[in-house]
């Protein structure tokens, strides 16, 4: 569970996110919603560290982000899965590299074992071919990939601020 308390989060002293408090539940579809410019990207933002909350605490279970040391954030951010506004893949990199990246990079598995698990994630691969490049339209869906690549049973968090898939 992510339990966000009295947080808040100042720009150049302009106040962005005033006493937040939420409680995100394990297992079910959390949402935020508000109008654009309301802070949604700035509070998600906060709960992957991406930013620090200038007041208040967020919990992940018993754990209190700004208490945890570097190591500590590293383990924890391998239990949170990304989606970003406009995707966050590398366009140097094709689809199959791309689904591998969190793979590479968290479980250092050989190349067969992440092969699987791409054709895995692509249910058939035949259809997407790993030597096609991302392009508008498929970026989201590869970036839902990757994260699911990284095995999705431990994936405890993922948190997307603008979602467009269809």
């Amino acid at each position: 569970m992510i339990k966000v308390e009295n947080v808040s989060k100042f720009f150049n002293g302009k106040q962005v996110l005033k006493n937040i408090s939420t409680e995100f539940e394990n297992g079910k579809c959390n949402l935020i919603i508000g109008k654009s410019g309301s802070g949604k990207t700035v509070l998600m933002k906060c709960l992957v560290g991406l930013y620090s909350p200038d007041e208040g605490f967020i919990h992940f279970d018993e754990r209190i982000l700004r208490h945890l040391s570097k190591k500590e954030k590293v383990n924890l951010r391998k239990d949170i899965g990304m989606l970003f506004q406009g995707s966050a893949l590398f366009d140097s990199m094709n689809v199959e590299e791309n689904i591998m990246f969190p793979i590479r990079m968290f479980q250092r598995s050989d190349y067969k074992t992440m092969k699987k698990r791409v054709d895995f994630c692509l249910a058939d691969p035949a259809e997407c071919p790993p030597f096609i490049f991302v392009h508008t339209g498929l970026d989201q869906a590869v970036d839902l990939l990757r994260i699911i690549s990284y095995d999705v049973s431990d994936v405890g968090y993922v948190l997307q601020p603008a979602f467009d898939l269809e």
